[in-house]
């Protein structure tokens, strides 16, 4: 159990670390695999949107660009039906 909850708080750090070119890869990776469970690959997207909406509500300087709206377009075609 100690292993799942130090990987998991290595992969939150290294989103929250990511930049916005880093978040929207991810965001298109996590979109294109289709080897990980459906649900895995949908609470990996919902942590990228997540983030990449945070920093545009809390004024993050990077929110200037449009990465981060990029990534939340990303994220809201795969949860597209």
């Amino acid at each position: 159990m100690l292993t799942i909850s130090q990987d998991l708080i290595a992969a939150y750090t290294a989103l929250h670390k990511a930049d916005e070119q880093d978040l929207l890869d991810a965001a298109k990776a996590t979109y294109r695999n289709t080897t990980l469970s459906y649900d895995a690959r949908d609470c990996a997207m919902i942590s990228i949107k997540r983030e990449a909406s945070e920093r545009i509500y809390m004024g993050d300087p990077t929110a200037l660009t449009p990465l981060l709206h990029d990534v939340i377009a990303c994220a809201d075609e795969f949860f597209r039906p």
